[in-house]
């Protein structure tokens, strides 16, 4: 490191930054510090020396020009060499101090990496994200979300999920379920890895899988909401979608998102477009059984200004909400709580059990799509079969209103 030193000018430096060359380039200042003008145009600041008793050259990097200007590449070259007078090690000292002037790292919370889950996929891929995003919200962020994720234990997210689960288990698991898509997301894109709900279960959380749930209602539970769609204790918009839901047996955003030119009514049958069957992923033809038809002729007459056959499109969090507390409202006081989904059981229960409906006929108004052979080969629309169907279901539920003895239909034989 002998001889003299400061010998570049700066303008040196300039017109070989940025500029591209076939072999390196070294340029020297003296007293250990040189610039290499690299092969891609780039110009490095490096320190080079020897640790005593050493015959191998250590380099420490400063960093690129003109982000390291030559004026500051010369004041580290002088710590170094005062490091070296000290007996000290340049390179480790160097790496020293830069640590700890660095600014601190920004942590991932689990919010963030909800937040990345529900920002890259959930919003870009899922056809109704809301309800995913309301639940993440309300009760994970809220909760756990400032939390950052490398400290958040099996234990904090237990404790997080069994709080939900006191209150609504189907919840909860949905919300584990979705935690761990989110997590697994982030790991699987380098964003951020937490291994904390690997081994966890719906079940050991105290929730309850959404594949698990078995509700039916039973005959007085169903002849009481019946009733409540037509006598005005409902608010009007709720009795509408509730009617069609237990006439129709379908998911509750296909009424939900229904629009006016979904309805033939010359030959009386609502086609639920592709893009609205999000399970299904195929139109489903339902015939209007009669004993709605004017129902469905006075909230066209209503509602031709929006477009929407129940004149409104109310967000899928609030008819679900709506849906899972009106049972337990003093109107009704059913023991059981149910949610809106569970009418689409109960019309397949029903159809089924007591009015002896073919399957295929029951699965066809559910909008499923056939499987095997019959996705195959079997092309029938069976628009007969469903319109006796859903005429038999609407007069089965309105002799049950009234009182009447209603005696279940025997099934055909083949």
């Amino acid at each position: 490191m002998s001889g003299a030193i400061n010998r570049l000018k700066d303008i040196e430096l300039k017109r070989r930054n940025g500029v591209k060359r076939d072999k390196e380039e070294t340029l020297s200042d003296g007293g250990g510090l040189y610039a290499r003008c690299q092969k891609g145009g780039f110009v490095t600041w490096y320190f080079q020396y020897k640790r005593r008793g050493s015959k191998v050259a250590v380099k420490v990097c400063f960093g690129r020009y003109p982000d390291v200007g030559l004026k500051a590449a010369r004041e580290l070259r002088q710590e170094c060499r005062e490091w070296l007078a000290l007996g000290k090690d340049p390179k480790t000292e160097y790496a020293r101090r830069r640590a700890a002037s660095a600014e601190p790292v920004k942590r991932i919370t689990v919010a963030d990496a909800i937040n990345y889950w529900l920002d890259n996929y959930v919003r870009a891929r899922r056809e109704r994200p809301g309800m995913v995003i309301s639940r993440m919200n309300t009760y994970i962020i809220s909760t756990i979300g400032s939390r950052p994720l490398d400290e958040c234990s099996a234990g904090d997210w237990r404790d997080c999920f069994c709080k939900i689960a006191d209150k609504y288990p189907y919840t909860a698991g949905k919300a584990l379920r979705e935690c761990k898509q989110a997590l697994n997301y982030c790991d699987a894109f380098g964003y951020a890895t937490s291994n904390a709900l690997d081994k966890m279960t719906v079940s050991m959380v105290g929730g309850v899988s959404s594949g698990a749930r078995d509700r039916v209602l039973d005959n007085d539970e169903l002849i009481d909401l019946w009733k409540a769609t037509s006598d005005g204790s409902l608010n009007p918009y709720y009795a509408d979608l509730t009617r069609l839901l237990i006439v129709f047996g379908c998911r509750t955003a296909e009424a939900r998102r229904s629009r006016i030119e979904e309805w033939d009514t010359d030959k009386w049958i609502w086609t639920v477009p592709r893009p609205h069957n999000a399970k299904g992923g195929i139109p489903v033809r339902r015939p209007v059984p009669d004993a709605i038809k004017p129902m469905i002729t006075r909230l066209i007459q209503a509602n031709k200004k929006t477009g929407l056959l129940l004149g409104v499109e109310k967000h899928e969090s609030t008819t679900s909400a709506w849906g899972q507390r009106v049972g337990r409202s003093p109107q009704f006081r059913h023991a059981e709580r149910w949610a809106f989904h569970d009418l689409r059981r109960t019309f397949s229960t029903y159809l089924n059990g007591t009015l002896h409906i073919a399957p295929h006929v029951v699965e066809q108004l559910l909008g499923h799509v056939m499987q095997g052979v019959m996705a195959v080969y079997n092309r029938s629309e069976y628009m007969a079969e469903k319109t006796e169907a859903l005429n038999k279901w609407v007069e089965w539920l309105d002799a049950l209103a009234s009182g009447g003895n209603v005696i279940p239909l025997q099934k055909t034989k083949n």
